[in-house]
């Protein structure tokens, strides 16, 4: 009796070291994310306000936004996604934006960079400025 306790034992263990194996492989792939690399086009109205959003960063990273327009100058702001809704407010009053990692304003072409924390997303925030709807083409990256 007990040799076939024992047996039902070992035959027990025997996949418990492949499972953990697998635990241990599984945990740190958890944590990896997909590097930044992104291309869209956005179509900006004149006069709105339009937000392009980025998911949260797992570790900080430096990150390069890259806009052109299609000949009409645009405004172009990167902002962490928790100061986003203040920055839209400040611009619908005309004020003086606070809060912003980069900016560049009446541009047809431009580079945004900025460090973004880690556990933080963020957004970039285009506005038309011809008085003329925008095609912006937004390409984001890492890297200085």
């Amino acid at each position: 009796m007990n040799e076939d306790l024992r047996q039902g034992a070992a035959a027990a263990m025997k996949p418990l070291p492949t499972a953990s194996l697998l635990l241990i492989l599984a945990v740190p792939l958890a944590g990896c994310q997909a590097a930044l690399k992104d291309e869209r086009q956005v179509e900006v109205k004149a006069g709105d306000l339009k937000s392009v959003l980025y998911e949260v960063q797992k570790r900080a990273k430096k990150v390069r936004v890259e806009v052109r327009s299609s000949g009409v100058p645009v405004d172009a702001y990167l902002v962490l996604e928790k100061d986003r809704e203040a920055l839209l407010q400040e611009l619908d009053k005309s004020g003086k934006p606070s809060g912003v990692l980069a900016q560049q304003l009446k541009t047809e072409s431009a580079t945004l960079q900025a460090t973004i924390p880690a556990q933080q997303a963020f957004a970039l925030v285009l506005t038309s400025r011809g008085g003329k709807d925008a095609t912006v083409t937004v390409k984001a990256s890492e890297g200085p």
